[in-house]
């Protein structure tokens, strides 16, 4: 299921996992998320296409540069950033995104900034 778009750019989901992919050729790029949980909730694309979230049980930052690396949950690269994906926290919403930082709506109506440092 498409997530988000933008010029260069389409986020999808097939079940837990999400890819990233070409928007010109349709070709997968990436896969830029996993949540173990559910499928995911939202996904966004920065205007000038640095970066893209997705959220769900948490949330992942994924670069949109490269070397495309594949998400790996349990890993640490430079091209992407994990905030409360250990935690029962549901974002179902992403009301702002900008090159420096996102903020995210929970299902308990809190309302949680995330600093984007990649």
């Amino acid at each position: 299921m498409e997530l988000a778009r933008s010029r260069h750019y389409i986020i999808r989901n097939e079940y837990e996992y999400v890819y990233l992919y070409d928007a010109e050729t349709d070709r997968k790029i990436a896969r830029v998320a996993r949540f173990f949980r559910d499928d995911p909730a939202a996904a966004k694309i920065t205007d000038d296409e640095r970066y893209c979230i997705i959220t769900g049980f948490g949330a992942v930052v994924y670069k949109l540069q490269e070397p495309f690396a594949d998400f790996m949950p349990g890993g640490k690269c430079i091209q992407w950033q994990k905030y409360c994906v250990d935690e029962d926290i549901w974002f179902e919403e992403i009301l702002e995104l900008t090159p420096k930082y996102a903020v995210l709506l929970a299902e308990s109506g809190e309302k949680h900034r995330i600093n984007i440092y990649i």
